[in-house]
């Protein structure tokens, strides 16, 4: 049995490694507070490091339970207003989170290095420690989530690492009928 527990270990070290992800730091996300009328005000300000473009990528922002996609807007800052008339019911808020969905294999310049964007990168607002709701000046950064690459091939072949359903079904099977076959061995052996 100790014979096997090593393979066995080596075996599922090697087959889990996923991708790391990194983070670009594009943006903010601010809650501004309420309007007069309940309605809450939430701001969102995007300053990407040079040579990073956003223009060909999907958004969306969740407030609550309620979302909505949209194209970015050329300008920098924009609202986004909770209430009647609008995508959002009214808060107090508890969470709201913006994404941005990139196609398949596309890729950013920083530094001198290509970075191969993964297909949604979710930054989050939250209450504070302690807090039930957001609090007016309350903010968190806007990221783009990335797979480190030198081109899309190597982004690919570091996804591609990470096995299939099936792969694992077969390595179960495998390693069941070699456990099976030790311990029938074992009980032959202390039965004669």
């Amino acid at each position: 049995m100790k014979r096997f527990a090593l393979p066995f270990l080596l075996a599922l070290i090697s087959f889990s490694t996923v991708a790391k992800a990194d983070s670009i730091a594009i943006g903010q996300l601010s809650y501004l507070g309420l309007t007069p009328d309940g309605s809450s005000v939430f701001k969102v300000t995007l300053t990407p490091p040079a040579g990073i473009s956003l223009t060909s990528l999907g958004a969306a922002i969740f407030i609550g339970d309620d979302k909505l996609a949209f194209t970015l807007p050329s300008a920098n800052e924009f609202l986004f207003i909770t209430g009647p008339g609008t995508a959002f019911s009214n808060c107090p808020c508890t969470d709201v989170h913006f994404d941005f969905i990139a196609s398949h294999g596309t890729t950013v310049m920083m530094q001198g290095q290509t970075l191969t964007l993964k297909r949604r990168s979710h930054s989050f607002l939250r209450p504070a420690s302690g807090a039930q709701f957001l609090v007016p000046g309350q903010s968190s950064p806007i990221f783009l989530s990335t797979i480190p690459g030198k081109d899309k091939k190597a982004a690919a072949l570091n996804i591609a690492a990470v096995p299939e359903p099936s792969t694992w079904a077969l390595i179960a099977s495998g390693l069941g009928m070699i456990l099976g076959k030790s311990f029938r061995r074992v009980s032959r052996i202390g039965s004669a």
